[in-house]
């Protein structure tokens, strides 16, 4: 890793910060002598720390921003030959969000509505998205859109989150609103790119490489649809089967080649689990059943425990990292209040010289004051500077524990959704095993019925109400067994990828706080080195004066 100096460009994790640790867009690293207006403090100005993390920190020069390399040339560490793909990255990708653009559109009525759309430009050497840069513009219903298309096409998969919309806010469309959707939108895309599956979703190469309005393009249209008949990701406490079962109901009622009698069975079963649907959810709150679950089950649920205990000690940690930024603005602002004082002190000391006269003894006193001061006043300056551009490298150094506190909550969810699956294939096997013992006890009955009918001589006489309910249990349990399979191979999916992204989480968390602590490391050591030439050369400076009057006096 290169030293974080003034020309290093500082590098944060491949998920930007996503939520808003402050307003930093462009802060100025200058090291002239601090301006006269009141500057913003860094955490004011942070929910663009991920900007911070894009600039050439110069300090002797302007602000220039550099795309962040995702792929094989990233500072990935050790863990890069692990969490991506061999050929998935045999190439890189690069990816930018530029300003909002006000455009017009026409609605249905004829009515024209402004709306803002974001250009994408992507240059890649990805396999299946090949770009030189690309550029599509997109709008945030697109993003969305994407976002829902990637939750129901990789159920169980970390999803990077999207920011949230606000309809009052994109009304008002203010500046700072559309930069910080902007560096959101961003930093979601380059998530994207960074997870080897969904990097090579059908629907991110539809997003980034298709021109044009999506909402007139055939492919992204019949993705949508595609996405709106998959059981949609849902929350704790809700039952992922629900939308199945709908649509187990819907086609159990549409005609079929199969006789009306067998139809009639089939919705009669879809019915009993939209029942079992019912007690499920009534009997999770009444009275949650014990289950013995699989080794595996407990581990992945351990999992979620644990996932939890760090969302908490990531919060604490991300808001420690939040003090302590805005600790070092207020020193910046220190500095640079001090050094303008005495500067003004030093001022007022040439005032008194060209009062009292330069060539006598109080004039030579005022002059020698006068030059300390504006020493003391320069270092103080250049403090300020050095302060300033290192409190946005620290902000860029510590915004990876905002990107993985920001993840947990999606990791949660994907992990529900498996508990989810699992709990609604336990009540569909117990709804199986109750119709199979109505069928016994049925043919059981059945049976003790002829030898009736056949002790009083007058035949067997089966009963068709038995056997019409018993062909309904038949088919119902027929329905269920198939349900339960499907809804098993689902389950061994959602598990699976469970399992793989946690792996990759707890690699990229290693390798990306490794990272971290480095960088963070050098800035502060770079800091404190700068810090203490600074004061030991005005040590020096104010020394040199002391011992020439001490030898006149001698």
């Amino acid at each position: 890793m290169q030293p974080l100096d003034d020309t290093a460009v500082m590098e944060v994790s491949h998920g930007d910060s996503y939520s808003h640790l402050g307003q930093m867009e462009s802060v100025g690293l200058g090291s002239g002598l601090p301006s006269a207006e009141p500057e913003k403090s860094t955490v004011e100005i942070i929910p663009e720390i991920r900007e911070a993390s894009e600039m050439h920190c110069s300090g002797e020069g302007p602000v220039q921003k550099s795309p962040i390399t995702i792929g094989r040339s990233d500072t990935f560490g050790r863990a890069s030959s692990i969490l991506f793909d061999e050929q998935q990255t045999a190439g890189s990708v690069r990816i930018w969000v530029k300003e909002a653009e006000k455009a017009e559109a026409v609605t249905g009525l004829g009515l024209k509505s402004t709306h803002y759309v974001y250009v994408v430009k992507m240059d890649s050497t990805l396999p299946g998205l090949v770009a030189n840069g690309m550029e599509v513009r997109r709008r945030f219903s697109e993003f969305d859109g994407l976002h829902r298309m990637l939750h129901a096409e990789f159920r169980g998969c970390f999803i990077p989150p999207l920011p949230q919309k606000s309809f009052i806010d994109h009304k008002l469309a203010n500046e700072e609103f559309l930069r910080l959707r902007r560096s959101d939108l961003q930093a979601f895309l380059r998530a994207i790119m960074a997870h080897p599956m969904l990097q090579q979703s059908e629907a991110t190469r539809v997003f980034m490489l298709q021109p044009g309005d999506l909402a007139h393009n055939p492919a992204w249209l019949s993705l949508h649809a595609a996405a709106s008949h998959r059981k949609p990701v849902v929350g704790p406490a809700k039952a992922s089967a629900t939308n199945s079962l709908v649509s187990d109901v819907s086609a159990a009622a549409a005609p079929t080649s199969g006789n009306l009698q067998q139809q009639q069975g089939a919705l009669l079963g879809q019915v009993g689990n939209w029942m079992s649907w019912v007690k499920q959810n009534t009997m999770a709150v009444f009275q949650p059943p014990h289950r013995e679950l699989p080794a595996e089950e407990v581990e992945l649920r351990e999992a979620k425990e644990f996932l939890e205990d760090l969302e908490r000690l990531l919060q604490l940690a991300t808001t420690s990292a939040r003090s302590l930024c805005l600790d070092m603005e207020r020193l910046t602002g220190d500095y640079y209040e001090f050094g303008r004082n005495v500067g003004m002190l030093s001022k007022f000391e040439e005032a008194v010289q060209s009062k009292v006269g330069r060539y006598t003894p109080e004039g030579n006193s005022a002059n020698q004051r006068a030059a300390d001061c504006k020493k003391v006043a320069m270092c103080n300056s250049k403090l300020n500077s050095i302060w300033k551009a290192s409190s946005v490298k620290t902000a860029a150094n510590l915004v990876t524990l905002h990107d993985h506190y920001i993840m947990i909550p999606e990791a949660i969810v994907a992990l529900e959704e498996r508990e989810a699956a699992l709990d609604h294939i336990f009540v569909l096997e117990e709804e199986l095993a109750h119709k199979q013992h109505q069928q016994e006890q049925l043919q059981s009955a059945g049976t003790n019925g002829n030898k009736v009918f056949s002790l009083i001589g007058k035949g067997t006489g089966p009963n068709a109400n038995s056997e019409k309910r018993s062909t309904q249990l038949s088919q119902s349990i027929s329905c269920l067994s198939e349900q339960i399979r499907v809804e098993r191979d689902q389950y061994a999916l959602i598990k699976g990828r469970n399992q793989s992204e946690l792996a990759r989480m707890g690699l990229q968390r290693e390798a990306d706080f490794r990272r971290m602590m480095c960088s963070l490391a050098q800035t502060q050591a770079q800091l404190a080195q700068a810090s203490a030439d600074l004061w030991s050369s005005l040590s020096k400076q104010l020394a040199a004066p002391a011992e020439e009057t001490d030898l006149k006096q001698s």
